[in-house]
C-alpha cells in the first residue's frame, strides 16, 4: 500500500503503533469505503434488499475497476492470493478498492512458475493452488471468474457446499463442479468467466484482456 497508489487499490494515509484506544495494537487508516465490501452487496442483493442504484451500470463499474486494478497489480509483480466480494470496498458511487494485502506476494519475472504456498479461500482457490503445485499469477484470474459470476447473475457460486475444508476442497477440483449458470447472461460474458475459472491456466485470459473485453468491447457489457 505504501509503494502503490492506484484508484482501484485502497488509499493508504498512515500507521500507528497504538489504536484509538491508546491500546499497543498496530493499526493502519485508510481510506472509508461507503458502501461498504462487495460481499455485503452481493449479501442484500440475494435477500432482495440491495440499493436501487445498485444496477447493470454498477456492476459494470465494480468488473472494469476490479480488473483494471488487478492489471496494475500483475503489471508490478504482485500476486493477490485472496481475491474475492469480501476484500472489494465500494465508494459512494460503487468505484472498487481492493484491499486486503495479508497474503500478496511480490515475485520476480523469473520465478513467474515458482509459487507453491497454498493460501486463500478455498471457493476462490484455482485448483493448482489446492492441490499445491506451482502457479502463477493467474490464480488471481481464476478467483476474478467466481466473483465475476457472483457478479453477473446475483447467485451464491456454491449454494450447497458444505463439509469439511478438506472435503470442500476435493470437491472444488473437479471441473465439473464449477457454478452453474440458472439464470441467462450473455453468451459472451458467460464464455469469458468461464475462461477465466479454466482448468489450465495458460487457458486463462490476463487481466488486460479481461479489462479491455470489457472497458471497451459494447459486446462485452455485461
Amino acid at each position: 500500500l505504501m509503494h502503490f497508489q492506484h484508484p482501484t487499490i485502497i488509499p493508504f494515509y498512515g500507521f500507528s503503533p497504538v489504536d484509538f484506544n491508546k491500546e499497543k495494537q498496530f493499526t493502519i487508516f485508510m481510506e472509508v469505503a461507503k458502501k461498504g465490501s462487495l460481499a455485503s452487496i452481493l449479501q442484500k442483493v440475494r435477500l432482495s434488499l440491495a440499493d436501487s442504484d445498485y444496477d447493470q451500470t454498477a456492476r459494470q463499474i465494480i468488473l472494469i475497476g476490479i480488473a483494471r486494478g488487478m492489471m496494475y497489480l500483475h503489471k508490478h509483480h504482485i500476486i493477490h492470493r485472496d481475491l474475492k466480494p469480501g476484500n472489494i470496498l465500494l465508494d459512494e458511487n460503487f468505484h472498487p478498492y481492493i484491499t486486503d494485502f495479508g497474503i500478496s506476494k511480490f515475485y520476480e519475472p523469473q520465478d513467474y512458475l515458482n509459487q507453491t504456498q497454498s493460501c486463500g479461500t478455498p471457493a476462490y482457490m484455482a485448483p493448482e493452488v489446492i492441490r499445491g503445485n506451482e502457479y502463477n499469477a493467474k490464480v488471481d484470474v481464476y478467483s476474478f471468474g467466481i466473483l465475476m459470476y457472483e457478479v453477473v447473475t446475483d447467485c451464491d457460486p456454491y449454494p450447497d457446499l458444505t463439509g469439511s475444508e478438506s472435503q470442500i476442497k476435493e470437491y472444488l477440483l473437479n471441473p465439473e463442479n464449477r457454478p452453474k449458470f440458472k439464470v441467462p447472461i450473455k453468451e459472451s460474458i458467460q464464455e469469458l468467466i468461464e475462461r477465466c475459472w479454466s482448468e489450465n491456466p495458460k487457458n486463462r485470459p490476463t487481466f488486460e484482456e479481461i479489462f479491455n473485453k470489457l472497458a471497451f468491447n459494447e459486446e462485452e457489457s455485461i
